[in-house]
Formats: C-alpha cells, sequence, structure tokens
C-alpha cells in the first residue's frame, strides 16, 4: 500500500513537469525517476539532498535515480519525498 501511495505522489509530480521527468518506474518502494540523462539525474541527486532526501543513480540506467526509502516508511514523509522532488524539478525547469 505504501508503494502504490509513493508511486502516485511520483507520477503527479512527473505528470505537473513532462520536461524534467520521463517516467516513473518501480513496484513497491523500490522506485525511480527516468529524467533526460545522466547530468540532469545527478544534478536531481545532488537538489534532493539540500532537502534531505537521500536518493542514487540507478547503476544499469545512469539517467534514472532510485529511492528505496525503509518500509517503515509513513504517508507523511512521503509526501514530504514527493515535495522536495517538485522543488527539485521546479529548480531544474528554470
Amino acid at each position: 500500500a505504501k508503494g502504490e501511495y509513493f508511486k502516485k505522489g511520483l507520477e503527479a509530480v512527473a505528470a505537473k513537469y513532462p520536461d524534467v521527468i520521463k517516467e516513473i518506474r518501480g513496484t513497491g518502494l523500490m522506485l525511480g525517476a527516468v529524467f533526460g540523462d545522466w547530468e540532469k539525474s545527478h544534478y536531481a541527486i545532488k537538489l534532493l539532498s539540500t532537502h534531505n532526501v537521500m536518493s542514487s543513480a540507478a547503476m544499469n540506467l545512469p539517467e534514472m535515480i532510485r529511492f528505496e526509502p525503509p518500509a517503515v516508511i509513513t504517508e507523511e514523509h512521503i509526501d514530504q519525498v514527493c515535495a522536495a522532488l517538485e522543488e527539485v524539478c521546479k529548480e531544474m525547469q528554470k
């Protein structure tokens, strides 16, 4: 249920910023956001860290960042991650 909630939140952000996020992928809580290229994804990782959100580059797809939160994550924390991603997208769209 948390994975579905998280994916819907990420997809809502991606829908607002289709020029920044190309696709949301994954199942359960192991989810990823695909950006246009690896430089954009690495910049997004850097910006997310300023919002205290840990993410990493996917090894097999460098233009995707992945989120792997603990199973005990709350909906409140998921909302915070999605809000941080939205702020990052706003910054990257400039």
